[in-house]
């Protein structure tokens, strides 16, 4: 291997450990889209096998789109709940306890930081938990069955014109 071809493969390699590490929920990366890797045999002409990867990429894209938005809805859920309990927390020493108004306030503010949190903790943090291992284990099966087959190009055509993959 020439030294540009083992920096550009090391290099590779280092994008796809940066993906695998990156984010709070740790969700493992497909093989990269336009990646070169090597066949594994002689050329996929099946079409059952080529529908079944055909249907796990399908599954890959589905699960990383409700990845993202149950991560942005997590994200919102976290910032939330972190500026409640910090106005709770900034304001308290402030309160005045012979100042009915402010205590009126005070108490209010403390009932929406802890409904954040019970919303962060209770809701959103379990449903992008759930995305994540739903988006791994489909990262998991493509990776293992499919990734790196080669596969006829036109029978991979022809088959996705008519394919129906199953549901989840």
């Amino acid at each position: 291997m020439r030294k540009r071809d083992a920096r550009a493969a090391l290099g590779m390699g280092m994008v796809a450990a940066a993906l695998l590490f990156a984010g709070p929920a740790s969700a493992q990366a497909p093989l990269v889209e336009g990646e070169q890797s090597t066949p594994v045999g002689p050329l996929i002409t099946d079409p059952a096998v080529i529908g079944r990867c055909l249907c796990a990429g399908d599954r890959v894209s589905a699960d990383k789109t409700a990845l993202d938005a149950l991560g942005g809805q997590y994200g919102a859920a976290k910032a939330h709940a972190e500026a409640t309990a910090a106005a709770v927390a900034r304001l308290r020493p402030q309160v005045r306890s012979d100042n009915a108004e402010q205590l009126d306030a005070f108490r209010r503010l403390v009932v929406e930081s802890q409904h954040a949190e019970s919303d962060l903790y209770g809701k959103a943090q379990p449903a992008y938990a759930a995305a994540v291992a739903r988006y791994n284990q489909s990262v998991a099966a493509y990776n293992e069955g499919c990734a790196g087959l080669p596969m006829d190009k036109a029978l991979q055509a022809r088959v996705a014109q008519t394919l129906v993959c199953p549901a989840p």
